[in-house]
């Protein structure tokens, strides 16, 4: 236990109605005003109408925006049946993915675009008086700036998990232990892709549509040469070779994403994440 402390206007960015769809809030004129109770009628825009049985509903305030989130419970809408299934490489640079069938994806990189004007923005903000108006301009203009690309990430993870729901009916990946990856010399590289985030938006869009997403050990799989099986370490710098066993020409993410695909049909612990690969 701890002493009380005073609440001020800028200790917390969001409060929930657990019960949105009885009381609290309601949604009036047709999504374009809402009734917060306490609050009072504000005006809304809805990006899209609202279905299902409303649940939840959180008023946030990120910057100087405020946002409502409504959690509606809905039926499923599953794809039609797909009994393709892909291997896929994460990484940060060039490629945020490559596919076991040779598709690669390049990494945005948001963070790295943006760092030279974060850090005019945060070295501007170091020089003002704390607390001062110009302090608090600044402190707001940073804040839109990391939020913004925190938005251009989200958005790319949404539309190439999209892609893949959409193309695929079983998604294979390396289980990464992206926790302690953000702990090692690649963080930087790491957190600019967010894998994590990455893998979650691919898992409930895959479990909503009716696909699979399976994670496999992630241990050899770029050692591994996915036609012979021959085992080789090499530099991370080198990206084609030719393995020194059979003979094959090979780009080293493509032989990842082959051998993680192939290691989701071969292993139980592959299988167990999931469902069993057809």
């Amino acid at each position: 236990m701890s002493y009380p402390r005073f609440k001020g206007k800028g200790r917390y960015d969001s409060f929930t109605f657990p019960q949105a769809g009885s009381t609290g809030v309601k949604v009036q004129e047709g999504g374009k005003r809402v009734f917060i109770h306490g609050i009072g009628s504000v005006k809304v825009k809805l990006h899209r109408p609202l279905e299902g049985r409303l649940k939840t509903a959180t008023v946030k305030r990120e910057g100087e925006h405020w946002y409502i989130i409504f959690v509606s419970e809905v039926e499923p809408q599953p794809l039609p049946e797909n009994h393709t299934a892909i291997g896929i490489d994460l990484g940060t640079n060039p490629y945020f993915l490559v596919t076991s069938e040779g598709e690669m994806v390049e990494a945005p990189r948001h963070y790295q675009k943006a760092q030279a004007k974060l850090a005019r923005k945060q070295r501007g903000l170091s020089r003002k008086k704390r607390g001062s108006s110009r302090w608090r301009k600044a402190k707001r203009e940073l804040a839109k700036l990391h939020r913004k690309i925190a938005n251009q990430r989200k958005d790319f993870h949404h539309k190439v998990a999209r892609g893949l729901v959409n193309r695929y009916g079983t998604i294979v990946h390396e289980d990464l232990n992206v926790l302690g990856l953000a702990r090692s010399h690649t963080a930087k590289g790491v957190l600019d892709a967010g894998w994590a985030q990455f893998l979650s938006v691919l898992a409930y869009k895959a479990e909503e549509a009716g696909r699979r997403v399976v994670g496999v050990d992630p241990k050899y799989t770029s050692q591994d040469c996915p036609v012979c099986g021959h085992r080789e370490k090499r530099p991370l710098w080198v990206r084609e070779y030719t393995c020194s066993a059979c003979g094959t020409p090979l780009h080293r993410d493509v032989a990842a994403a082959q051998n993680i695909l192939a290691r989701a049909r071969a292993e139980p612990s592959g299988m167990d994440t999931a469902r069993a690969v057809p």
